[in-house]
């Protein structure tokens, strides 16, 4: 490293600043990070690490284990896992009081009066009234989740996200406990509205992983955590056929029957939130609060922030040609295969839970192949797969509305099904690298899209609800439309599908790596200039105090550059703790060879969280 280097230049060597043996802490700003450093485990460190899995200079897991039994033992040890756990889980809950109606919607209808007649056999004749109301009632259960997907942004950064996600439960549980009282058309449309605002959980479960991963997996565990949650729109399918069927089976009236077996969702509510509540944390570290994204409050203000990025808005779309398309699958397919297919209630809700079950692999498939293009070539790679996969998406739902035999009509439905589920998973890969200081709000607004399109949708089936494989050919040829929109995403910094990044730029915080293109093992343009033998110059330390007393500049300089930070905390404060140095105080500051041949030391920038301990990290791959 040259004389004179820059500050700029010193930061991006690390992210946190290490000491030998002192055992003193030294504050940082709260949301100071690293934007350039790449992860780095405990184990690549030196540091021995309190937590059950490895994790990077900011305590986020650099590795996820699906496994139930990897939640730890409590949820300070192992904060990471029961946090995915807790995310997925309460989102998976979530659908089945969300769409609970949807497979029951055949008995439903017969029994509050939509039905224009009844059949000698007791089969409804739903004419275009009945069916205006039932997509009415679809596209209100959508159009709820709407508004409280964008609010939850604000919620999240407020309150963080697992005092939010109890608030979802128990508060969304009343409307799906009122269910139970629907005797007409409009109480369907109006219970189904207010029991669509659980379905924000999606949001708080995508923030929630983004706090506890580290960048390399990331994409996974975002694709895992909502892929298993949208598992339970087709467990929806079956399962409360099921309860339906057992409850009749145990001698109740259908009328009665039906009203029961919404009770289930509803109580299952009650039990998640409490054991979310008692078994697990915000962030590795406890609460969170929003200092962490590098700002002292949230406000409308950052909506119209992130609104007036065109990036976020074409994520917004995006989202609403693969969330939005899945959310309208639910909806749309049970009818379709018991009007079109002539199948039974419970084969129409098998047939339509297929394409649900496939969350089961689909949407981690999407997060895992975008991980795996962003180690070889960083965002470029995700925005390719992100394409592929919906492009995909639009073209095999274009083939769905052209089947004419059940046995074709499944197949191709359960390819559809894989990559829509894909693109979920890429996008939500790509979500977290939009603007890390509005984590909350991105993740909100690009979640309500998702819903936002499947209101959109909802009007093309309602418009040809005479040719409802008419619908299927429509929105698909729409979708592949918006897939070709990927090429416009660029940033100077990461590049986009067809550039590749500005040499130089330093990255934004909580990207991580580097903007390098290709694999990581690419070298720069140019060689490194010869390194000459430098004379060891002891650093110099200095502790300019600013007009705050309670917040110090602090600088460490040396021959190669200096770096600096700020703290507004309590205690010790950071001239203090130098002055420690100074006087030969427990540890020593230094940078190169010291007398008596210690290891060589790299001196690294404060990390994300509030207080950090000061320790030694042998250097391993450059000589500072």
């Amino acid at each position: 490293m040259e004389h004179g280097t820059s500050e700029e230049s010193i930061m991006s060597a690390g992210s946190g600043i290490h000491n030998a043996s002192s055992s003193s802490e030294l504050p940082t700003a709260a949301g100071s990070t690293s934007s350039d450093a790449p992860p780095s485990s405990p184990q690549a460190t030196g540091k021995r690490s309190r937590f059950d899995w490895p994790v990077d200079e900011n305590d986020k897991a650099t590795v996820i284990k699906l496994w139930p039994w990897t939640i730890g033992r409590s949820k300070l040890r192992n904060p990471h896992a029961r946090g995915f756990w807790c995310s997925w889980i309460t989102f998976f809950v979530a659908f089945l009081g969300w769409f609970a109606f949807a497979p029951l919607m055949p008995e439903v209808r017969k029994h509050i009066g939509l039905c224009d007649s009844l059949t000698e056999d007791g089969s409804c004749v739903c004419g275009p009234s009945c069916q205006s109301t039932i997509q009415s009632s679809h596209i209100c259960s959508i159009a709820g989740t709407i508004l409280m997907r964008i609010a939850s942004g604000y919620f999240l950064e407020r309150f963080g996200p697992r005092r939010v996600n109890v608030a979802f439960l128990t508060l969304f549980s009343v409307p799906v406990f009122l269910s139970t009282l629907v005797a007409n058309g409009p109480g369907l449309i109006a219970t189904r509205f207010f029991i669509g605002f659980v379905g924000a959980t999606f949001v708080t479960g995508q923030f929630w992983c983004t706090l506890l991963f580290a960048p390399n997996v990331v994409g996974t565990a975002n694709a895992t955590a909502a892929g298993w949650g949208n598992l339970g729109g087709g467990v929806t399918q079956f399962l409360m056929t099921g309860l339906f069927n057992g409850f009749v089976a145990a001698g109740l009236h259908e009328d009665t029957a039906w009203r029961v077996s919404m009770l289930v969702p509803a109580t299952l509510y009650w039990i998640v939130a409490a054991v979310m509540w008692f078994g697990a944390q915000d962030t590795p570290n406890g609460t969170f609060h929003a200092a962490m994204l590098g700002k002292s409050k949230t406000s409308i203000y950052n909506y119209i922030e992130c609104l007036s990025d065109y990036r976020i808005v074409l994520m917004i779309v995006h989202y609403a040609a693969c969330f939005g398309t899945e959310i309208t699958m639910y909806n749309q397919l049970p009818l379709y295969f018991f009007d079109h297919f002539g199948l039974s209630l419970s084969q129409a809700s098998g047939a339509a839970a297929a394409f649900g079950l496939i969350n089961t692999f689909a949407r981690t498939l999407g997060g895992l192949l975008s991980d795996r293009c962003y180690r070889h070539y960083h965002i470029q790679g995700r925005l390719w797969a992100h394409f592929a996969c919906i492009l995909l998406e639009g073209l095999t739902l274009v083939m769905f509305g052209f089947m004419r035999s059940l046995g074709g009509a499944i197949a191709i439905l359960c390819l559809f099904s894989i990559f829509v589920q894909m693109s979920e998973g890429t996008t939500y890969s790509i979500v977290p690298f939009m603007s890390y200081r509005n984590l909350g709000i991105v993740t909100a607004i690009v979640g309500a899209g998702g819903n936002v399109g499947a209101v959109a949708w909802g009007f093309i089936y309602k418009d040809n609800q005479s040719a409802p494989n008419v619908a299927y050919q429509v929105h698909g040829g729409a979708v592949m439309a918006i897939a070709l929109t990927a090429f416009l995403i660029y940033w100077p910094h990461f590049g986009s599908m067809l550039h590749r990044p500005k040499e130089g730029l330093a990255l934004p915080p909580g990207a991580g790596g580097r903007n390098t293109y290709g694999h990581a093992k690419t070298k720069p343009k140019g060689s490194p200039p010869a390194r000459t033998p430098k004379t060891v110059i002891p650093p110099t330390v200095e502790a300019d105090a600013q007009t705050d007393p309670a917040s110090p500049r602090l600088s460490i300089t040396g021959f190669n550059g200096s770096a600096s930070w700020s703290t507004a905390d309590g205690g010790m404060n950071g001239q203090q703790q130098l002055q420690q140095v100074v006087n030969g105080g427990p540890a020593a500051i230094g940078v190169g060879v010291l007398p008596e041949a210690p290891p060589p030391v790299v001196w690294k920038m404060p990390s994300v969280r509030s207080s950090q301990k000061l320790e030694t990290i042998p250097e391993t791959e450059s000589q500072v």
